[in-house]
This record gives C-alpha cells, sequence and structure tokens, in this order.
C-alpha cells in the first residue's frame, strides 16, 4: 500500500505551459436550497476566538453558529411494516434549542421523536435532512444540528461500526465532525491525509497559525457549551471525539481525517533507529513490534511517504529503507492502515540534490487576478503557499512524473500531472475558477447524472495488486448499489464502473477492493457527492 494518491479529481484549469497541456474545468459544489453564511448568526465564541457577526469561511479564528431560522419540519414517522428493526439504539435526550449531536454507528436505518430536520453543514452553507423519511442520508462522520422547542427524547437506530467506517472527509474550510464509535476517539492516534497522498499525524498538520499553508487543519475542536464554544487542542495528549456528540474542525485543504475507529493489533511501536540523520540514498532500519508488512505499512517522515521502491524489506519487526531525495527534517512514523506508530524526530542531513528539479508558477483567479494564498501540493508531501503576486516555488522535488494540486478556499481545486528534469525547472500556470455556494437540499425534481469510478493497479514491493472490485451505492441508502469484479489482472489500465442514474447532490460510498495473484484482497472505502453529471472519481491505492 502507498498513500501518495488519493482520488484524481478535476475541478478546475491547470495550464501546463512547459507541455502546452490543458485540463478542461468542470463544475463543482453543491446546489441550491441551503442557507448562506451571511444569514448565520454567530453563537459567542470561544474565549479569545475573536469578534461577533457572521463567522468567515476562510477563516477558523470562530465557528459558525446554528442556523438563523429554524429547519424544515420533519414528516410524521412512516407506517411501521411490522419488521422489527434490528441494530443498535441510541437515546438523546435534547433539551429546548439547537445540539450539535452526531451518530455513533456505522450507519443510520431508522429514527424517531424528531420534531424538526436535521442540519449539518457542506462548503458555506447548511443542508437538512429528514431523519424520519430518510434516515440513510445521514453521515456518521459528521455532526448534526438537532432543534427542539421544548425538551424531548429521540433515538436512532443502526448497525454497531466495526471497522467499516474509519475515514472522515474534510472539505476545504468548516466541518460539522462526528464520531461514528460507541467509545470515545483519541485524536493523537489520528492523522490527515492531503488530496496529494501525503500523511501527517494530528501534531504534524495542526497548529494556530491563521496564516494559509502554515497548518492543514486548525489546531482546535469547537464543541458546543450551553450558548457558546469550548475548545480543545487537537493535539493534547488526552482530547478525544466525544461519542455521540458533534464538533466544528476547520481544514485549510480538502482531505481525508483518518478516525482509525479499530487500532491495530498489536499497536505498531518503533523501538529504535539505526540512524536519526538521515541523508539521501543511505538505508535505514526501523527495529520495533507491530509494523505491519509491505500491503499494510508506510514509513513517512514529516509526512512525506517513502516510496515502495526505497523499500528494502519488510517485516513486523524491522524495515529497511534507502533514504529518497527530498526530505525535510520531522518526525519518522511507521503507519499501519494508516495508524501512527509512537514519533521519531530524525534529522535531514542533505536532501540529494543531484536528482532533483524545481516547480515554480504562477496561481491566479479566472479573470486573470493573481491570488495569494493558494496552497500548492505535490504527491512527494513538498508544499508551497502561493505569495501576494500569486508566485509559488517548490525545490527538491525527486525527478519524475508527479501528480500536483492546487487548492484555495473559495475555489475549485485543480489537479494535474508535471515531469520533473533533474537540475531544471518547471513552470506552471493555474488558473482556479470560484466555487460554488454550499449546499443543496431545496424542493423542486432530482437531477440524474452518471458517476463513474476507477481503480487502478498498484506495486507493493514485488507484488502487483489490480482493482478486483468496485461497489458504489448511496450512503446508508442501499436501494441504489453497483457494483462490479474483474477477476484476472487486466495489466496497466484501470478498471471502471459507472453508476449511471446516481442523484446529483447525493453522497455515495465508493468501495474498492484490491486483489493479488496469492488470493490476498485489501480494501477501503470513500465518500464523495456528485455534484454533476460525468464525474470521474480515480484512486490508486487502497
Amino acid at each position: 500500500m502507498r498513500l501518495s494518491h488519493l482520488a484524481f479529481r478535476i475541478v478546475a484549469v491547470l495550464l501546463l505551459l512547459a507541455a502546452g497541456l490543458v485540463l478542461p474545468g468542470c463544475g463543482g459544489g453543491g446546489g441550491g436550497g441551503g442557507v448562506g453564511m451571511t444569514e448565520i448568526p454567530s453563537i459567542p465564541p470561544p474565549i479569545g476566538g475573536g469578534g461577533g457577526g457572521g463567522a468567515d469561511p476562510l477563516s477558523p479564528a470562530v465557528a459558525p453558529g446554528p442556523p438563523g431560522a429554524l429547519p424544515p419540519l420533519a414528516r410524521q414517522a412512516r407506517e411501521s411494516s411490522g419488521e422489527a428493526v434490528s441494530g443498535r439504539t441510541v437515546n438523546y435526550n435534547l433539551p429546548a434549542g439547537w445540539t450539535l449531536i452526531s451518530f455513533p454507528l456505522e450507519s443510520v436505518t431508522s429514527a424517531s421523536g424528531f420534531t424538526y430536520q436535521l442540519c449539518t453543514y457542506e462548503g458555506t452553507g447548511y443542508v437538512y435532512v429528514d431523519p424520519a423519511q430518510n434516515p440513510g442520508a445521514l453521515d456518521t462522520t459528521r455532526g448534526y444540528w438537532a432543534y427542539a422547542d421544548q425538551p424531548i427524547s429521540v433515538s436512532v437506530v443502526g448497525p454497531e461500526n466495526a471497522g467499516s467506517v474509519t475515514t472522515a472527509h474534510l472539505q476545504a474550510g468548516w466541518n460539522l465532525l462526528g464520531c461514528p464509535s460507541a467509545a470515545n476517539l483519541a485524536t493523537r492516534s489520528m492523522t490527515v491525509t492531503r488530496q496529494a497522498g501525503s500523511t501527517r499525524v494530528v501534531e504534524e498538520a495542526a497548529t494556530d497559525d491563521l496564516t494559509a499553508g502554515a497548518a492543514w487543519i486548525y489546531r482546535y475542536l469547537y464543541f458546543q457549551q450551553g450558548n457558546t464554544y469550548l475548545t480543545r487542542d487537537l493535539t493534547g495528549p488526552s482530547v478525544v471525539l466525544q461519542s455521540g456528540l458533534g464538533c466544528w474542525l476547520f481544514s485549510w485543504t480538502e482531505a481525508e481525517l483518518n478516525l482509525n475507529v479499530l487500532p491495530p493489533s498489536p499497536l505498531p511501536n518503533i523501538a529504535s533507529l539505526s540512524t536519526s540523520s538521515l541523508s539521501a540514498g543511505s538505508t535505514v532500519e526501523i527495529t520495533g513490534t507491530g509494523l505491519g508488512d509491505a500491503g499494510t505499512g508506510v514509513v513517512v517522515v514529516k509526512g512525506v511517504p517513502v516510496p515502495n521502491a526505497n523499500i528494502q524489506s519488510w517485516a513486523a519487526n524491522r524495515v529497511r529503507f534507502t533514504v529518497p531525495a527530498g526530505l525535510t527534517a520531522g518526525n519518522l512514523v511507521v503507519l499501519v492502515n494508516r495508524y501512527p506508530s509512537n514519533r521519531v524526530a530524525v534529522t535531514v542531513a542533505n536532501s540529494g540534490s543531484g536528482s532533483t528539479g524545481s516547480l515554480s508558477g504562477l496561481v491566479r483567479s479566472t479573470g486573470g487576478v493573481p491570488l495569494s494564498g493558494a496552497q500548492i501540493m505535490v504527491d512527494t508531501g513538498q508544499t508551497a503557499v502561493s505569495d501576494a503576486n500569486g508566485e509559488f516555488r517548490i525545490d527538491g522535488i525527486p525527478a519524475g512524473d508527479h501528480l500536483v494540486y492546487v487548492t484555495r478556499i473559495g475555489h475549485q481545486t485543480a489537479v494535474g500531472q508535471v515531469s520533473i528534469l533533474a537540475g531544471a525547472t518547471r513552470s506552471v500556470l493555474v488558473e482556479l475558477a470560484p466555487a460554488s455556494g454550499g449546499g443543496g437540499g431545496g424542493g423542486g425534481g432530482e437531477t440524474t447524472g452518471n458517476l463513474y469510478v476507477r481503480g487502478y493497479p498498484y506495486d507493493s514491493g514485488d507484488t502487483r495488486h489490480w482493482a478486483y472490485r468496485i461497489e458504489i451505492f448511496e450512503q446508508g441508502n442501499y436501494s441504489k448499489r453497483w457494483s462490479n469484479t474483474w477477476y484476472t489482472d487486466t495489466g496497466n489500465s484501470y478498471n471502471q464502473l459507472r453508476a449511471d442514474g446516481a442523484i446529483v447532490g447525493r453522497t455515495y460510498n465508493i468501495k474498492i477492493t484490491w486483489r493479488n495473484q496469492a488470493g490476498q484482497e485489501y480494501s477501503n472505502t470513500w465518500y464523495r457527492t456528485l455534484d454533476r453529471d460525468g464525474q470521474t472519481e480515480s484512486f490508486y491505492g487502497w
């Protein structure tokens, strides 16, 4: 397994000047009907959290408050079919007013007692879900505002989350985060994977610096406490996502928060390194316990994964690798299915500049205005932020072909491939289109479209894995489902499944299983919202 790639999604224009390549833009964002940020009065911020007024979706300083108007009424529960609802029942005693809740389940199959619809946050506004009529639309990785005129008792039912839901998708900006586990989840055991594929432990991904690019996510979680917020430091040793409660989390880019609901057994632990001073081309040996294998583990240095080609051997108690070029000093961590080991600080003696090149460029809007604060991410884990003139530069990129992501809150993301030559600088021009407004909902008919999912093969050491099975189904609602299985390796090409007749604006689970000739299977599940007809999601490893 390698974590150097995530979903390959073109949602803007990336002009690669040196290659003369243009990737056409596609529409993004949700539909209409959500409550805009300007309509949302902020509830009092946490102490030291900034002033009043509406919350800025570009700033993590003040979390949004609840909607400024009451949500639509929930419909009466449907007539009982006489069939018993199986699963775990979770009960809530809601006070009058607004309450942030979440669902410690794999999915929600039924809900009762809610007077009003529940709302969660997407883009720059709220979207509503009727828990009685459409419980399957509730995402257990999200938090929801629940409103009651007077104290009420409500309940939801669904299957226990035994590890099927392990990753929460973060949008750029504010996210209402939930805990899909019956037990509290320690944030120190979580990791963050960005679009370009690099993965960091939370304390490396989060700071309280408000400068774009200084952090991947903001350092504090915002929990509701009456009519104000209580903050908890994500990097603290005892901070948890609380079962049944929702909270706010700010992310500077689209990313995956790896919740690690079920930790591996035994836990990965690094006992020692042969050296803590790394230099490109040298060999490092890690000894420890629970280090997994080449199919489940990855070594990262300050979030940058060590490529497959640099792994010499891998056993549960010993890993040997050759140091790649382009690393920077930071923590060395072994991830086993994205669960982090203890951290070991390392230094980097040199960058191996003889086999690296540089990437420079200009980021501007489609109207030609330079954009500062845009984040540029290479699939090696290296990053930069555009300056006041929209310009950026990244040095020390290993020679070869790389995926490059460019993102800025309030704009669509651009992604494309560039070829880096040793000792040379590649120049690109990136144009970002504005993002569509926030969340869906609203009335009217539903628009259908095609969702394409591509699974690419990957190599782990000398073992090749191909996309063996692809499954697509509505999140929590199995009335619409598509799947296909490919029993033989089809070569270097991807396997593709089309979900025809999917509903635009709805969220779909995408499960891909990779298989090798020995019959070993590895799978993971992602969550994607269908924004438009013909949308393509690509995956390069589990």
